[in-house]
């Protein structure tokens, strides 16, 4: 009995001396004036990392991955077309975090504009997001948005629009 403790012992050893050392988890300390800062002047803010997926793209959006440092800025910017800037976008849209790395919404803001269609000469209302997203901790994490095209998200599965890796 005692050698089935021994190897028992041995084994759980030799999987614990195999793991991966952990990744270090830099918690921002500037977070309230990075916070502060993007609010007061969303406008001219520049982020670390710009997203840019497309919205119409008949494939959601794989990103390569991104190299994230804890107080990093990720902006997220999106445009739609004919939309309300309160509108599907807001509504229809959600983010999903895999992972063990925190990204916190801190603020969006969103800038309207007519373009014109020289085909038919139309205009169309263009409306540009942009939301800002601060790096909590450098741990690894898969960032998806998803988005429904419809109105009712309860009867339409959303589609995924895009997907990020963000690590150390």
């Amino acid at each position: 009995m005692p050698r089935i403790g021994l190897l028992f012992m041995m084994v759980f050893l030799s999987a614990c001396a195999k793991q991966p050392p952990p990744v270090d988890d830099a918690l921002c300390q500037d977070a309230p004036a990075i916070k502060k800062a993007i609010k007061s002047d969303q406008l001219n803010y520049a982020p670390d990392h710009v997203l840019n997926p497309a919205l119409n793209a008949r494939e959601p959006s794989l990103l390569d991955p991104i190299k994230i440092r804890p107080c990093d800025v990720v902006a997220l910017d999106i445009q739609t077309w004919g939309e309300h800037p309160n509108g599907r976008l807001f509504h229809n849209s959600f983010d999903k975090f895999d992972g063990e790395g925190r990204l916190e919404f801190v603020s969006e803001t969103w800038e309207r504009s007519f373009v014109r269609n020289t085909d038919d000469d139309s205009y169309h209302v263009a409306v540009q997001t942009r939301k800002f997203y601060l790096v909590t901790s450098a741990k690894p994490v898969t960032w998806q948005i998803y988005y429904s095209h419809e109105s009712d998200t309860v009867w339409m599965a959303p589609d995924l629009l895009m997907s990020v890796q963000l690590g150390p």
